[in-house]
């Protein structure tokens, strides 16, 4: 991979990120096919991989989320920073978020819920920013977790970029930030949050058909406080 061609903050830096990796990540889709896996399955893979990473990003650095930023980032150099004590851990959501039953598997660099394994995968505490994010981040995940088929049955079968997707990204980060303010872990809205729900927003607006508030609609009290 080509090193920038200027220091950082010129035009086009991106574009020229892109046209740096271009060859090498050509590569990459080209070895995952001869692996056994279709384009279109690499594709949604690297880009929701990417989303993940910069999702993690955002919540510690509590800037603004910027979904379109995925489609064009595929790394991201973490900056250092310390390690959140456990001290810091609060006992009432711990006990909230055991109470909802779903399995959480604590290790790695990501977040996510796997329906396959109904299960939420979640990076150690020590490394977010602050207990918020922690949380925020966990009770995301386990947002997705309440619309698998034996709870809410929501529709998580929509594609990355999709409208049932982003009305499924909607639904769960709206749902944790509410959940955060019914803890009283944040007492305002959180900058990241809307952010992200916002940049979906977009998405839904584009699919004027979309009828996501009904179908997305909780029908139990699976997430109450």
């Amino acid at each position: 991979m080509k090193k920038p061609p200027k220091s950082a903050g010129y035009p086009d830096r991106d574009l020229d990120c892109q046209l740096s990796m271009e060859s090498d990540f050509q590569k990459f889709i080209e070895t995952s096919v001869d692996a056994g896996w279709n384009r279109q399955e690499v594709l949604e893979a690297a880009v929701e991989l990417a989303l993940a990473h910069l999702m993690a990003d955002d919540e510690n650095a509590k800037t603004d989320f910027a979904i379109a930023m995925a489609r064009r980032q595929l790394h991201y150099e973490r900056p250092a920073t310390p390690e959140l004590p456990e001290a810091e851990r609060l006992a009432h959501a711990e006990t909230f978020i055991a109470n909802l039953g779903v399995k959480t598997e604590f290790g790695g660099s990501e977040a996510y819920y796997r329906p396959s394994a109904d299960t939420v995968f979640m990076p150690p505490f020590t490394s977010f920013r602050d207990a918020a994010s922690y949380y925020g981040v966990w009770l995301h995940e386990c947002g997705h977790a309440s619309g698998t088929k034996h709870r809410l049955d929501r529709d998580l079968s929509g594609r990355f970029g999709s409208a049932a997707y982003a009305a499924e990204e909607c639904c769960v980060e709206i749902l944790s930030g509410l959940i955060l303010a019914d803890l009283s872990i944040v007492h305002h809205p959180r900058p990241d949050h809307a952010a992200y729900v916002a940049s979906w927003l977009k998405v839904l607006k584009n699919d004027p058909k979309a009828d996501w508030m009904h179908s997305q609609q909780p029908q139990s009290d699976t997430l109450v406080a």
